[in-house]
């Protein structure tokens, strides 16, 4: 702060008048730390750290301490805030993890102060662990597997089985599933899936009334019949991508033919399990000869049934 006299002149008439002033120093703001690194913290559980806001300057420095952040609260030291000069608040902020995963959070301290900024990592209690999972198809129903290691659990443990269809949908909650256990090894099966479909599977351990450990897994169900699609690109400039799908294991034949009816080349000639499948044809004959542009069928045969589609060829 600064003090000076200024006079003020009056006239013949008048005397000088004197005015002291004391000028003020503006507030100051410092934040300490600006980030707060919470690192791995397990879910159900919390972990508390704190920072400082502190007047530096003079006069009187105000400001509100504020989050909208989910896993993240102010537990002490949040809301409005009024501070003189070399006072200062301390600000406790609380990170509880409800998912599992990486989580920030911006505190946001005062138009004039830093932002504070905080990071934390969701993790399950080790006492449950997934070794392993896959899932597979067994003639008329999807079949999930997997591993549990259980180091430390002194309570009967659960499962909470959900369904959705790959890039979106409803998702499918089963009130009862239908698990089988055999040592460390459970599945779960499920008989009420449609043909053709890419579902996403995610099933959560509760262990203590929590979630301990979860997995995700996808399974492609098989068609209810042979299924070709069009080739990929078309017309063809060089190769092409042609795909098929399968309901069941057998012999599969899969050949082009040009305009005429006549074979040209044979793709596919041999027993395949169910599931989807892809074959490149690069515009050759059976001897290797390119064959020349124009109209051309590809056909897909298996068990007495056949399906058929059309491409150009353009050189």
């Amino acid at each position: 702060p600064k003090t000076g006299i200024v006079f003020i002149s009056g006239t013949l008439l008048c005397n000088d008048v004197p005015l002291t002033a004391v000028g003020v120093e503006p507030p100051e703001c410092q934040v300490t730390p600006t980030s707060l690194d919470f690192g791995e913290v397990y879910i159900g559980e919390h972990s508390d750290q704190n920072f400082t806001i502190t007047n530096t300057g003079g006069n009187t420095l105000t400001g509100t301490v504020s989050e909208s952040c989910d896993h993240y609260s102010i537990i002490a030291g949040g809301g409005p805030y009024s501070l003189g000069a070399d006072d200062s608040v301390e600000v406790t902020v609380r990170y509880e993890p409800t998912s599992l995963g990486i989580h920030n959070c911006t505190i946001e301290t005062g138009a004039v102060c830093e932002a504070v900024y905080c990071a934390g990592e969701g993790e399950y209690n080790s006492s449950v662990a997934i070794q392993e999972s896959w899932s597979a198809w067994q003639k008329d129903h999807v079949e999930i597997h997997w591993i549990l290691e259980l180091l430390d659990v002194k309570s009967e443990i659960s499962f909470e089985v959900s369904r959705s269809k790959f890039g979106g949908g409803e998702n499918h909650e089963f009130e009862a599933p239908l698990i089988e256990h055999n040592g460390d090894r459970y599945t779960f099966i499920d008989t009420s899936t449609e043909s053709d479909v890419e579902y996403i599977y995610s099933i959560s351990v509760i262990a203590s009334g929590r979630v301990a450990a979860e997995l995700s897994v996808g399974i492609t169900t098989p068609v209810a019949s042979i299924q070709l699609y069009q080739n990929r690109p078309n017309p063809i400039r060089g190769s092409t991508m042609i795909e098929f799908a399968l309901p069941a294991e057998g012999l599969v034949r899969l050949e082009v033919y040009d305009i005429s009816g006549k074979k040209i080349r044979s793709l596919i000639n041999r027993v395949e399990n169910a599931g989807r499948y892809t074959s490149v044809w690069d515009g050759r004959d059976s001897s290797g000869e390119p064959v020349a542009s124009g109209i051309y069928f590809y056909r897909l045969r298996m068990d007495g049934k056949s399906k058929t589609r059309t491409c150009a060829l353009l050189r």
